[in-house]
């Protein structure tokens, strides 16, 4: 019953994922749920849905700059870069595509203040 009280909240406001037990926080719907609601809630689910890359795709349609919670090499796909609008196709030199400093600066953010 406490996990049902949990869920609704979670489906409510995705932060109160933090507040779930281990077994919610382990259930790919339940984050799923959570990340619709806040993309940056994929900062505190567990790794496991930070290479996941349906999780990744749903959290960065609500909020773009979620990506940098991804675990690479996820933070750095260039079509999850081109979904959270962090890249521009049109960004082309000699037929060859221009990498972007953000991708990196993605790959740093846990240690990043």
């Amino acid at each position: 019953k406490d996990n049902d009280v949990v869920l609704q909240a979670i489906k409510q406001n995705g932060n109160f994922l933090e507040y779930a037990n281990e077994i919610l926080k382990k259930d790919e719907d339940v984050v799923l749920q959570a990340v619709k609601q806040n993309g940056n809630v994929l900062e505190i689910a567990d790794e496991v849905f930070r290479i996941d890359r349906d999780v990744v795709i749903a959290a960065i349609m609500k909020t773009p700059e979620a990506l940098k919670f991804a675990e690479p090499p996820l933070n750095q796909d260039r079509q999850l870069l081109v979904k959270a609008g962090l890249w521009n196709e049109d960004h082309v030199t000699n037929d060859n595509t221009v990498l972007i400093v953000l991708s990196t600066r993605f790959s740093l953010a846990k240690t990043s203040t």
